[in-house]
């Protein structure tokens, strides 16, 4: 069996029309074409459960403080760096860190003075949780780009691949997204995402969530979806908080 696992999509554009402050890569299954701000550090961490049912194999995850640390280097670059605590409940429950996200982030386009935004994430996924051992060292690069529709609509999309250290082939990434904002607080998503392979069915996804801003540098958010599929069951739901902190 292939344990399922949410791969990084690829840019989502949720309400990020709603603030000029605070530009986060949660809680959607993407990342954004903004870069964050020179000397800036965010920290965007939170819950999620992962339930999973295929040919009566039923797979449960938790993903405690699953967490993306993003610091400035340049206007224009950031560097990242993703860990969290996975319990995985399968045949047997497996407690250990969940494998680790390095690498950067740059912005080529910005919205304002350019049609759209636009970014590139060069990525890799280092295997630590031991129900993965094999797994190597996986590269991964993601385009990025968004526009604003209007003061209230907004759309993205992501286009890229990883390097399947299972299956030694590319998967390729994909995401759409629809962002509204109902206040200058309160924005919303709904998105489709998924992963293409050779050596496996296309899989399809869609999700939907809410952000609330809490001040210009907190966020809090919640969000859930499912798979787009008869032949197994997949579903999850997400809540967690971003924080920037200026000139770090």
């Amino acid at each position: 069996m292939q344990v399922p696992k949410i791969l990084f999509s690829f840019i989502i554009f949720i309400p990020r029309c709603y603030t000029q402050e605070l530009v986060t890569d949660r809680p959607d299954q993407t990342e954004s074409a903004v870069t964050v701000p020179l000397h800036s550090l965010q920290i965007e961490t939170g819950f999620a459960y992962e339930s999973f049912n295929e040919n009566n194999i039923y797979v449960e995850n938790y993903n405690i403080a699953g967490t993306l640390f993003r610091y400035g280097l340049e206007n224009n670059v950031e560097f990242r760096f993703g860990a969290g605590y996975l319990i995985y409940k399968g045949e047997e429950t497996t407690v250990d860190f969940d494998d680790l996200l390095v690498g950067l982030k740059i912005n080529f386009l910005k919205e304002d003075s350019a049609p759209i935004d636009l970014g590139l994430m060069a990525h890799v996924v280092v295997p630590v949780f031991p129900i993965f051992n094999f797994q190597l060292i996986e590269p991964e690069l993601i385009f990025a780009a968004s526009r604003s529709l209007s003061d209230k609509f907004s759309i993205s999309a992501n286009f890229g691949g990883s390097w399947d250290s299972q299956w030694t082939e590319v998967a390729y990434l994909y995401t759409t997204v629809l962002g509204y904002s109902f206040t200058e607080k309160l924005g919303s998503f709904i998105e489709v995402y998924g992963n293409l392979s050779s050596s496996f069915s296309p899989v399809h996804n869609y999700d939907a969530g809410l952000m609330y801003l809490l001040s210009n540098n907190l966020q809090l958010d919640i969000s859930g979806g499912r798979r787009f599929s008869e032949d197994d069951s997949f579903w999850f739901i997400s809540t967690g908080v971003s924080l920037k902190i200026n000139n770090f």
